[in-house]
């Protein structure tokens, strides 16, 4: 991971390119640090859905159903579906 002291006349271009292929740390002269990474439509999504109260609430109730009545197998569910 790359550092860089930020200055205020950087532009978003500039470190957009300097973000290519690496993660790239941004510090303020406050001490403030900014982390720039380059990703594609799945991490975007994924860092949309992190901390989402409504999906972590989904996923708490199905974590504690899983419990008490059990998991399905890959193959359960196939059969369940008639998947191939």
């Amino acid at each position: 991971m790359k550092t860089v002291q930020v200055q205020a006349a950087a532009t978003a271009r500039e470190l957009f390119d300097q973000a290519r292929g690496e993660a790239l740390l941004l510090r303020e002269g406050s001490g403030r640090a900014f982390v720039l990474v380059e990703v594609d439509r799945d991490d975007a999504e994924t860092f949309a859905l992190a901390g989402n109260p409504q999906l972590d609430a989904i996923l708490d109730r199905s974590r504690a159903r899983a419990r008490r009545e059990g998991w399905l197998s890959t193959e359960e569910v196939r059969k369940e579906l008639k998947a191939p």
